[in-house]
């Protein structure tokens, strides 16, 4: 890397400001009964990815581009449930409207974590967010044909009219539990949903090149979704990940719009079918910033330039239902959302 672009780099860094490691003592083995019919069996958690350091996220620029590695991640077919999952967690967030409900309904939609109102002059979005294979977070399947349980967490909408969504999605529609790494485009918005435009398969090769363990001991990839400059008509959207095998940001999809809304944030998103809630490893979004024009990085807090930002726990807003975080009359919670640092930080843990 040039030097200008290296001390550019460190100049970024040393506005995001690092968070204290917190040691969360999280018994994976077991969850506690409750939110619509107590929990399932536990699953066995394979052995950690080794830990790592993040990088500081790269200062976004027209240059910055030129420095990004272009890859081709291998790509199947997305479930075709999971883009009107989307519309409709989209519709909850626009509505925010507070309601309970202690027990699961059918198609239970569950919402909880960082919410951004939007309107400041911000390019994109960051942070490192938590990751699973198939076998490491092991979603039930229906109990009849044509059901599906889906789990996205976390779910990360850059604000300020950003296009392109990232997620790690969890799904399972009776062939077995499978996990991907998704980029969903708000730009070209359907009947059925946004437009998918990578889905990837979050396997050996992909925890390789790019998750690691985070501070907590939560395996994570670091992605940055951004236009290079003040979003207009004419923007195109990046998605890049950090590849700790290269040492190199790897520009993994664009694509161009201009998203009429501003809201974003950082959610753990489900939709799972009535029934005990499944069995989860803890899932987190850490060190969660907004990109500005001068190349540097703002963590989320309650009060930003042109923005507010606010906590959506438990119980949630809108339509959702978010039984698995309250108890009921089968036991107690069988998630705990934990907010690590106003609004920059949070995790999802068994209780």
């Amino acid at each position: 890397m040039p030097c200008s672009a290296r001390d550019a780099s460190m100049n970024a860094a040393s506005s995001l400001v690092r968070f204290t490691p917190l040691l969360l003592a999280i018994l994976f083995a077991g969850c506690g009964a409750g939110g619509g019919g107590g929990s399932t069996p536990p699953t066995t958690i394979p052995p950690p990815v080794p830990a790592a350091t993040f990088p500081p996220p790269p200062p976004i620029s027209p240059s910055f581009l030129q420095q990004t590695h272009p890859v081709v991640l291998p790509t199947v077919q997305a479930p075709a449930a999971m883009s009107p999952t989307i519309l409709g967690f989209l519709q909850s967030l626009q509505s925010m409207f507070a309601r309970r409900d202690s027990s699961a309904g059918s198609n239970d939609k569950e919402i909880v974590g960082t919410f951004i109102s939007g309107g400041g002059p911000y390019l994109g979005i960051t942070g490192i967010y938590s990751a699973y294979s198939a076998s490491g977070l092991q979603l039930p399947g229906p109990a009849s044909a044509g059901g599906i349980n889906q789990l996205f967490a976390p779910f990360v909408m850059p604000p300020d009219h950003g296009c392109l969504v990232t997620f790690s999605y969890y799904y399972n529609f009776g062939a077995g539990p499978q996990s991907a790494f998704v980029v969903s485009d708000l730009c070209a918005i359907d009947v059925r949903g946004p437009l998918t435009a990578l889905f990837t398969p979050i396997n050996a090769n992909f925890l390789a090149s790019y998750v690691r363990n985070n501070a907590n001991g939560v395996p994570s990839y670091e992605a940055v979704s951004f236009t290079p400059q003040p979003a207009s008509d004419l923007s195109t959207w990046y998605v890049v990940l950090y590849n700790f095998q290269t040492g190199q940001w790897d520009l993994v999809t664009s694509a161009g719009g201009n998203r009429p809304r501003t809201e974003g944030g950082s959610y753990f998103g489900s939709n799972f079918l009535p029934g005990p809630c499944p069995v989860l490893p803890a899932t987190s979004t850490l060190n969660l910033a907004l990109a500005t024009p001068a190349g540097t990085y703002e963590l989320v807090t309650p009060t930003m330039v042109g923005h507010s930002s606010r906590i959506l726990a438990p119980p949630g807003f809108a339509d959702v239902v978010d039984s698995c975080f309250l108890a009921d009359q089968t036991g107690p919670p069988s998630y705990n959302f934990n907010l690590i640092t106003p609004n920059s930080a949070w995790t999802v843990t068994p209780h």
